[in-house]
């Protein structure tokens, strides 16, 4: 069983399985009811506000997740939008949110992506007996569609207005056509500029070997440092209304550099820095899964038993006490 943290997820999964540009936006996690499918004709209005309002009212009762100390501008919509109060998504498991429920229906959460353009997503939590793929690390990507939407681009009914006009212009003019300067002047005003501008080079296509390799890397990448976003903030120009030049993960060219050498923090065999489990018997060493732990066993099992060794208290280090007794 894989162990994430929601920090975890967000940066080392979601964001390159999507397209997301890590720590850059503020975004928050939380546990939603799963909805009925029901058709709307076959209720009055009475029936579908009641339901509308149960579904609300479970919402509220739910605590938002994320990052507690976020420097990202769009962090001031946070009091508007989900309120004061946010749990520290680096104590908190996925599991956290899985268990404790009282019937065996899928889990679903709401991710949110950026205060300020609000992209909010449903993600469904559920067991799986399927056997993952031979090389699969502690998270796979299994399939996709569409390119990310750009950061910054204004939220659903921007985007969705600037998509319209590259596919079916309002006027006369070859907007549709990319082979017309018209149809990349839109892709320029509104998208060039942005902070994960390389998933763009299609609106329409799914590159699904590009988004496996970021989401390979950044398994294999230390977190980013809590508060850096306003690096990224930082390096926006906003007379260009532009990006200066790409960053690293943490914000800064300083920690694109960064290699992680603590072994707690990284998988023994693969490298991987997510899901992790620390060995039982040392506590010393890392694996992101069970089958690496027993692969790397008989070259580890003797440094294992050195290192509980030493960690026993030796009996000169014990303190002797003698009983008194009455004179």
């Amino acid at each position: 069983m894989v162990i994430f943290f929601l920090q975890e997820l967000h940066h080392q999964v979601l964001c390159p399985a999507i397209g997301w540009t890590p720590n850059f936006h503020a975004y928050t996690v939380r546990r939603i009811v799963a909805r009925e499918h029901v058709n709307p004709n076959d209720e009055t209005e009475e029936e579908r506000s009641k339901r509308t309002r149960s579904i609300l009212k479970s919402r509220e009762d739910e605590c938002w997740t994320g990052p507690n100390r976020s420097t990202a501008l769009n962090v001031f919509f946070q009091p508007l939008y989900i309120g004061g109060a946010l749990a520290n998504e680096d104590t908190i498991l996925i599991g956290d949110l899985y268990y404790g429920r009282d019937d065996d229906s899928p889990c679903l959460l709401q991710y949110v992506q950026d205060f300020g353009c609000w992209w909010s997503h449903t993600i469904q939590v559920e067991p799986s007996s399927e056997e993952p793929p031979s090389g699969g690390s502690v998270a796979i990507l299994t399939s996709g569609r569409g390119a990310c939407p750009p950061d910054d681009s204004g939220g659903i009914l921007r985007y969705c207005k600037s998509v319209k006009e590259l596919v079916n212009p309002s006027d006369a003019s070859d907007a549709s056509d990319p082979s017309k300067t018209s149809w990349w002047a839109i892709v320029n005003k509104e998208w060039r500029a942005k902070q994960n501008k390389q998933g763009m080079s299609n609106p329409f296509t799914f590159d699904m070997e590009a988004h496996r390799r970021a989401m390979k890397g950044a398994l294999s990448q230390p977190l980013a440092k809590r508060s850096t976003e306003y690096l990224r903030a930082a390096n926006f120009d906003r007379d260009s209304n532009r990006f200066g030049s790409a960053i690293g993960t943490g914000g800064s060219h300083q920690e694109l550099k960064t290699i992680v050498t603590d072994p707690t923090e990284l998988c023994a065999v693969c490298g991987v820095t997510a899901g992790l489990m620390l060995c039982s018997g040392c506590r010393s060493i890392g694996f992101c899964c069970r089958d690496h732990q027993l692969e790397y066993w008989p070259k580890y099992k003797t440094a294992c038993k050195a290192t509980q060794a030493k960690a026993k208290p030796t009996p000169s280090n014990k303190t002797s006490t003698k009983k008194r007794g009455k004179k």
